[in-house]
């Protein structure tokens, strides 16, 4: 058969149903991902969608109507009703303003989201882009135990929920605005899919992201705002860093699937600088996403090469979800070869040839299944070799970028030449520091710095040690860091 084998059709799809890939994850403000992670898990359906058709009128028609609550603030109305004494120095005439400024993001093609300040904002408004994002929400929230899958809808889930259903507007401002939104027509509740388990492609990620956002619930000194921003941030922190480990995981695995070994699949951690170091070209966070000048592996690379190697994925378990044979919940390749009986792999083979322009019929009767694996992967990537950043194969790279992005607690960000690279801001190494002092559970002992620079590692997050330095220098000065000992051999990590 010719090397030159090449995909019949559309380029098989890579989520996978029950887990480990659920939804293609595609580039959105971290704000509009946050509003459709609220929506789901509050359990609302929103009427109120914000397209590119809707934009202008929704708008406008918001611009008016606050103006006029927040004058009904001045003229001591909407005071009476809510028992609040307040005089606002704002002129109402400023208040789109300060809307737009202080409320809203932008997503690709400038389209405008309202921040999910207040959880009465995704409940009734549906963001541009609006995705399957509560999917990945409740990938890390279900834990796997044996052969089963366990998503506890009365543990922490409950916890969370219940945290926002408490939620009030931080302010006055706030509160106008919140007024506004809740004059939409009350969500649909939509229940069937909200607490059905998914299964995480790496056990220890969804662990940490429990044990991190049961941290982050303890957390009673934000304002309500404030607090949901932080909530914000650690989803599309943990979004980021699932997105990252499942391709480098794929990468490892794939080499060992197609030798016929085992592989578990596990964190690795991933070169990251901080703000306010230097980036010299020389550095691993600044090489390892084009994987330049002796970089271990491509960040970006293996993101590209992950939607071929789901794709296989996919149908591996479509195939033996087909027939019966292995369990209730995805596999991941190795265990796909473990799980498979001659039946179910030829099944796989022939969804495989029916993608493929193959020579003859008989072709897929020759091939293994690793074989018929190898050559979809292969007509995959040539499928996109030389496509520009528009191409679906280019989406992962736009939507971990995005997962990326923040105003303020960003991952990375573009540098230009000589590459975009992984340097987090101060203000995230804070955050990440506030959440693990946060958590209830450590003793004094294990709020050293120390041990913090183990739970960067453990969430995927690797710093050398000139990274390390600058670190605890931010963190000294942000006063997050107490001497614990005159010697100033124990420091701690504390939250304020």
């Amino acid at each position: 058969m010719s090397d030159e084998i090449q995909l019949t059709g559309q380029v098989p799809r890579r989520t996978i149903d029950g887990g480990i890939f659920p939804f293609s994850a595609r580039a959105n403000a971290r704000e509009g991902i946050f509003s459709d992670v609220l929506a789901a898990v509050l359990q609302c359906d929103p009427e109120v969608a914000i397209t590119e058709e809707t934009k202008d009128t929704t708008f406008d028609w918001a611009n008016t109507t606050l103006k006029q609550r927040f004058n009904n603030v001045i003229d001591g109305d909407y005071s009476q009703e809510t028992n609040l004494d307040v005089t606002p120095s704002v002129n109402s005439e400023d208040v789109w303003e300060i809307f737009e400024a202080k409320y809203t993001a932008l997503t690709q093609g400038d389209n405008p989201i309202v921040v999910p300040f207040n959880p009465a904002i995704p409940k009734r408004i549906r963001p541009v882009n609006s995705n399957k994002w509560g999917s990945w929400y409740r990938l890390l929230m279900t834990e796997k135990q044996g052969e089963s899958l366990e998503f506890d809808p009365d543990g922490l889930h409950a916890d969370f929920r219940k945290r926002l259903d408490n939620l009030e507007a931080s302010n006055i401002f706030e509160q106008a605005i919140v007024s506004v939104v809740e004059t939409f027509d009350e969500p649909t509740k939509d229940t069937a899919e909200a607490t059905v388990p998914l299964r995480p492609y790496i056990d220890e990620m969804a662990e940490n992201f429990r044990v991190d956002l049961k941290a982050w619930l303890a957390n009673d000194v934000e304002s309500a705002s404030d607090w949901l921003r932080g909530s914000q941030d650690l989803i599309g922190i943990h979004f980021f860093m699932y997105y990252v480990q499942v391709a480098l995981n794929l990468r490892k695995e794939w080499s060992k699937f197609i030798n016929g070994e085992e592989y578990s699949p596990k964190i690795i951690g991933v070169p990251f600088g901080i703000e306010s170091e230097s980036a010299g070209l020389g550095r691993e966070f600044v090489k390892i996403w084009k994987g330049e000048r002796g970089a271990e592996y491509s960040v970006r690379r293996d993101i590209y090469d992950s939607f071929a190697r789901l794709a296989v994925l996919r149908m591996l378990n479509e195939a033996i979800s087909e027939h019966d044979h292995g369990p209730d919940y995805p596999v991941t390749l190795t265990e796909a070869l473990d799980v498979m009986d001659d039946k179910s792999r030829q099944t796989a083979i022939e969804e495989i040839y029916d993608s493929l322009d193959a020579d003859s019929p008989d072709d897929c009767l020759e091939s293994t299944l690793i074989e018929a694996s190898q050559k979809l992967v292969k007509a995959i990537d040539k499928r996109y070799q030389g496509a520009d950043d528009s191409a679906p194969f280019s989406m992962g790279v736009r939507g971990v970028k995005n997962l990326a992005d923040a105003d303020v607690r960003f991952l990375s960000r573009e540098a230009g030449r000589p590459s975009y690279r992984f340097q987090m801001a101060d203000e995230t190494l804070a955050f990440l520091a506030r959440v693990f002092a946060c958590d209830e559970e450590r003793t004094d002992e294990e709020l050293a710095l120390t041990r913090f620079n183990s739970y960067l590692v453990e969430r995927g997050f690797h710093l050398d040690e000139r990274s390390k330095t600058a670190a605890k220098a931010s963190l000294t000065s942000m006063g997050l860091l107490s001497q614990e000992s005159d010697s100033g051999d124990s420091v701690n990590v504390r939250t304020y």
